[in-house]
């Protein structure tokens, strides 16, 4: 479930872009399997800019490298990922499951817990 810190992911990324949510796509893309030599720093460089551009040609979409409306589309619709759903704290994802549960990984510490 989204926190009081969530915020509405970019609907545009492209080199040069920042933040949060580039480093949720950087997680995201390294995950599936896309471009491995990516750092999850929150900066669009080349590396995640290649990343995308391999997601785009596997779905046999518009390559540019930029991660817009219809990319996040693609990877909603063939992955069931949805970036609009959350943005989360650096350092989480969230995954959007078939029957719409929101998972976010690492899960919070509960107060209290010991890690």
């Amino acid at each position: 479930m989204p926190n009081e810190k969530s915020a509405e992911f970019p609907r545009f990324c492209q080199k040069g872009s920042s933040g949060p949510g580039v480093e949720k796509l950087q997680r995201w893309l390294l995950e599936e399997g896309f471009e491995n030599r990516i750092i999850p720093d929150s900066n669009y460089g080349e590396m995640t800019a290649s990343g995308v551009i391999e997601l785009q040609e596997t779905c046999g979409s518009y390559v540019d490298g930029n991660f817009g409306p219809a990319t996040q589309a693609v990877a909603k619709e063939r992955y069931g990922f949805d970036f609009q759903a959350v943005c989360l704290e650096a350092g989480q994802t969230s995954f959007v499951q078939p029957d719409g549960e929101i998972i976010v990984w690492p899960p919070a510490q509960e107060e209290g817990a010991v890690a």
